[in-house]
């Protein structure tokens, strides 16, 4: 057997190293050609809703909650005005609300109406006596004979609006309650049931202004969420900037002299950055930088002592 001669050895045993590696590549299946690893797909990540994607969102939960609102003459207490008895009895029974108490109310209203048919405040009642049935149809035309026979019936007109406003007319119905805006600017209950009208009709600008008037005028529970769709909407017309900062404002509130006071503990001819120390070493100067007059002047030679 033929021996390598001992040169050559360590490069024999470096190939075969080499070649016995576990996951050499070019020794892969015995070929030379190299194995083409697959990448292992990475999920997608998941993308973080935007401020657009968020201020929809949340516009969207503040006006559902809007969208529930009702008018205020549902609770609203009843106007004490002088009646004649037939009448007030009428009332009494709308007023207590029990199975059987509308129909014979408008028995009684029924006759009195036909000896006394321009009797305003008999019609209106006529027409609460429907809606303690639920029933809108009836109870609008008698609304609209007792505002016939007396203008300045308000009870009558916000019922009126409540009634159209369930049969979904409130086209009809936003005439009405402008002018009970106009004869009551104080009270904030007509600018939200005129309001509730505004969302139903999908106004919501107009909606959102006799809101914010209504919240002015006297809290109500709605306001809160007033005042985030306003918010909202305030935001979005800026174009997301809340608040400039006033830099002026800002440098007074830092006070006279503390930009001195920070250059002061840098030091004469101390910059910042890599390059700053170096030109401090050279006193402000880049280090091919042609030196002044004065820094070229050679300092004047002290005078020599002689010795006596």
């Amino acid at each position: 057997m033929t021996r390598l001669p001992p040169s050559l050895r360590p490069s024999l045993s470096l190939a075969l190293a080499l070649v016995l590696m576990p996951g050499c590549r070019a020794c892969e299946g015995g070929s030379g050609r190299q194995v083409e690893e697959v990448a292992t797909p990475r999920p997608p990540k998941k993308q973080r809703a935007t401020g657009d994607v968020a201020r929809k969102s949340l516009v969207a939960v503040t006006r559902r909650n809007l969208k529930s609102l009702q008018m205020s003459i549902l609770d609203a207490p009843e106007a004490e005005r002088s009646l004649a008895a037939e009448v007030a009895a009428a009332r009494a029974l709308v007023e207590k609300k029990e199975p059987g108490a509308a129909s014979e109310a408008r028995t009684i209203l029924g006759s009195w109406i036909e000896a006394n048919p321009t009797d305003a405040d008999a019609h209106y009642w006529f027409g609460r006596s429907w809606q303690l049935e639920r029933i809108q149809v009836p109870s609008i035309d008698s609304f609209e004979r007792a505002l016939s026979h007396d203008a300045e019936l308000v009870a009558a007109r916000r019922w009126l609006a409540q009634s159209m406003f369930v049969e979904n007319r409130c086209s009809d119905a936003l005439p009405h309650l402008t002018m009970l805006v106009d004869a009551q600017p104080e009270a904030g209950s007509v600018y939200a049931d005129r309001a509730v009208c505004h969302i139903a009709l999908d106004d919501w600008d107009a909606a959102l202004v006799d809101l914010s008037k209504s919240c002015t005028l006297g809290e109500a529970p709605y306001c809160t969420d007033v005042r985030r769709l306003e918010a909202v909407e305030a935001r979005a017309s800026t174009g997301g900037v809340e608040k400039t900062i006033d830099r002026t404002a800002f440098r007074s509130k830092l006070g006279k002299g503390k930009g001195k006071r920070r250059a002061g503990k840098l030091g004469k001819g101390k910059f910042k950055g890599k390059g700053g120390r170096l030109r401090g070493k050279l006193g402000g100067r880049t280090p091919d930088a042609t030196p002044t007059h004065e820094e070229a002047a050679p300092e004047e030679a002290a005078p020599a002592t002689t010795e006596e």
